[in-house]
């Protein structure tokens, strides 16, 4: 912007006359700055009424359309220690039976106490070899664990937990803790020795058990059984862990393209190194070294670093050495193949044979009575929910069952056993009811709810139509504001703000539209006229009602409305006596206003889709006012600058003027 120096030779405010000369200039651009404003807030009203509407529109409306929202059921149980009960929408009403045989656990294993021979707790630092466990196999279910004396109980923890189950060692008290990932049979897990050496390693790492808690034999005894009598077939368990376990020609030739790759890798890498090295090396100079030593120390160093290099690249090439061969001979690929699989089974069969020879001598001691479980150790077995729905027998691998709607989660069992005079046991089933009806307070609330929605709705409609007159208020000017505090400057702008839907016939028309599809409204249904007042619903007294409350719903007997809490609940009483015609009247009446909005909200050349107002046309008037004012910006300007010049120029006239009187002064002045 250019300096500019005001009547430096007239004396006059020339910057205050320009402004006085183009005020009519600027009051224009500022009415035009004022509508843009006042149109900018009038969107925003509109925008936040028609996120209202449009969520009353897609919310409860279209919801209440559908039969399926009145579809509610409610369940409930003769004895609820037995289990909850809840019924999903649509299920059928019924009275039902229910016998819970049995329920859900997951396998647990809490082992024993581990000690040390001096007396002292085991710590999760502790090597097997402390506890005189130099070796030895385990099955983790079918994983194998070797165990070594080096082995801490906090690796073992880990091999455990790497079995598909949850696995930790407790510090505090000195024992393992093994349990399933869920509940059910399916998720039942086996600890078991896989020789001789391993099963004295159970007894001592107190995870040696053969009978659980109900004195029943644990999975580990079953196992073990099942294995030692041929119900498990040692070959079915050698093609099983074979199948998991041994190469293809595919997976084989991924696995040594990869060794290759990284070998190769590797040798650049360090032959890139050993170059850098060899650099350093021919540029070192004695004269760069304090002493002779010195630089005999850094060339030893560098020589040290080119050989350990040397000796990796040499290991990485006989991996490529080893393995490209098998990459360029198929043939020879399929031959080694053959061979290592040869091994793996070999490996297996020796185990499953070990296992199977140790699982005859633990069953042999079981039944001798030499054998139980690790002392304070205590063995929980996985089962499935039983449960009768009906006579009808359904498992589940939790608590928790969903049959025909109807939602069960079992927390007791209901089933006795006694003795008859045969001494034969006999098994009751103890069955409890649970009964499945219309949740009709659920259908109530759903209907309270869309009217609590419209009355919101139609409240805040109507406060905006009869909203107090603003007139005589504008938006502020930037200088007006100057002159006002804040707290002004916002009731002022408020004012405004609340006032600026006021009899706008857009308004006018939807809550007209919506009050007419609900007002008087009368719906047949099976030969019978319903209407609003059939079920206790109406509007307040237009006498006694203030005019922001007269186009809200009251429902009798409503708790939750003071005004009509204490009349008869007639919604209710009719939902219980004849829940198909309570159900058809509000439909309809809720598609009656969906259709209503659907027409209001349809696009037009002036309006979006699902919009209420012309946004098209307020966003081009909008687009207008900005122009206007962008225009009397840049007359205000031109005309601002025009009579700048215009006083510069006579500014300059005035100043060469003053100088030729005082030339001439000077000349009259030196001829005296």
């Amino acid at each position: 912007m250019a300096i500019r120096l005001s009547g430096m030779n007239s004396g006059l405010d020339t910057d205050a006359m320009v402004q006085e000369l183009v005020s009519a200039y600027a009051l224009k651009k500022e009415t035009y700055v004022k509508k843009q404003t006042k149109q900018e807030w009038t969107m925003d009203a509109w925008k936040d009424i028609n996120t209202k509407v449009y969520g009353f529109y897609t919310n409860t409306l279209s919801n209440m359309r559908y039969s399926s929202n009145y579809n509610l059921r409610k369940a409930s149980i003769s004895n609820s220690s037995i289990a909850q009960v809840s019924a999903s929408n649509g299920a059928v009403t019924s009275t039902q039976s229910l016998a819970v045989k049995q329920l859900a656990s997951s396998a647990y294993m809490t082992g024993g106490e581990i000690k040390l021979d001096s007396g002292s707790k085991a710590s999760s630092s502790t090597k097997l070899s402390e506890l005189g466990i130099t070796e030895g196999t385990i099955m983790i279910g079918d994983t194998k664990v070797e165990l070594s004396g080096d082995m801490s109980l906090a690796s073992l923890s880990a091999k455990i937990k790497g079995a598909d189950v949850n696995a930790s060692f407790d510090d505090g008290i000195g024992r393992f803790f093994v349990s399933a990932k869920t509940s059910g049979a399916d998720e039942e897990f086996t600890i078991t020795a896989g020789n001789a050496n391993g099963l004295a390693a159970l007894e001592k790492l107190g995870l040696a058990t053969y009978t659980d808690v109900d004195g029943n034999e644990s999975a580990e005894m079953k196992h073990y059984r099942e294995l030692a009598g041929g119900a498990i077939a040692s070959d079915d368990v050698v093609d099983e862990r074979y199948e998991s376990k041994r190469w293809t020609a595919d997976s084989y030739k991924k696995s040594i393209e990869s060794k290759v790759s990284s070998a190769t890798k590797s040798i650049e890498s360090l032959n890139k190194s050993n170059e850098d090295l060899q650099k350093k090396m021919d540029t070192l100079k004695v004269e760069d070294y304090e002493t002779e030593e010195a630089y005999n120390e850094a060339k030893a160093d560098l020589e040290k670093q080119m050989e350990e290099n040397t000796t990796k690249i040499a290991e990485h090439q006989k991996i490529v050495d080893e393995n490209q061969p098998l990459l360029d001979n198929p043939t020879a690929l399929e031959a080694k193949v053959d061979e290592l699989n040869a091994e793996i089974l070999s490996g297996i069969e020796a185990d499953v044979n070990s296992e199977v020879a140790m699982a005859q001598e633990i069953v042999r001691r079981f039944e001798e009575g030499s054998l139980s479980n690790s002392t304070d150790s205590a063995r929980i077995t996985a089962q499935d929910a039983i449960i009768k729905l009906n006579g009808a027998t359904f498992t589940s691998n939790t608590n928790s069952f969903s049959i025909n709607g109807l939602n069960i989660n079992a927390t007791a069992t209901t089933v006795t056993t006694t003795v008859d005079e045969q001494g034969n046991v006999v098994e009751q089933d103890n069955a409890v009811t649970i009964n499945t009806a219309i949740d009709t307070q659920g259908i109530y609330d759903k209907i309270v709810a869309m009217f609590d929605g419209y009355n919101e709705l139609i409240g805040q409609l109507d406060s905006l139509y009869y909203a107090e007159s603003a007139e005589g208020y504008e938006p502020l000017s930037d200088e007006e504001k100057e002159a006002m505090t804040e707290k002004q400057i916002e009731e002022w702008e408020e004012k405004i703000k609340e006032s600026l839907l006021r009899r706008d016939s857009t308004l006018g028309a939807i809550t007209s539209s919506l009050k007419s599809a609900i007002m008087g409204t009368t719906i047949t249904v099976d030969g019978v006229k319903y209407s609003l007042s059939t079920f206790g619903i109406s509007t307040g007294s237009y006498f006694s009602t203030s005019s922001a409350d007269r186009g809200k719903f009251h429902i009798d007997g409503n708790k939750n409305d003071s005004s009509v809490a204490s009349n008869e609940d007639k919604l209710m009483t009719m939902i219980s006596k004849d829940p198909d015609a309570a159900i058809r009247f509000f439909q309809e009446l809720s598609g009656k206003m969906y259709d209503t909005l659907t027409k209001k909200m349809a696009s037009s050349s002036v309006s979006s889709a699902f919009t209420i107002y012309n946004d098209k046309q307020m966003s081009s008037q909008y687009s207008d006012y900005k122009d206007k004012v962008e225009e009397w910006e840049e007359k205000l300007e031109k005309y601002e600058e025009s009579w700048h010049k215009k006083f510069s120029a006579m500014e300059t006239a005035l100043s060469k003027l003053q100088s030729q009187s005082s030339q001439l002064a000077g000349l009259l002045g030196g001829g005296a």
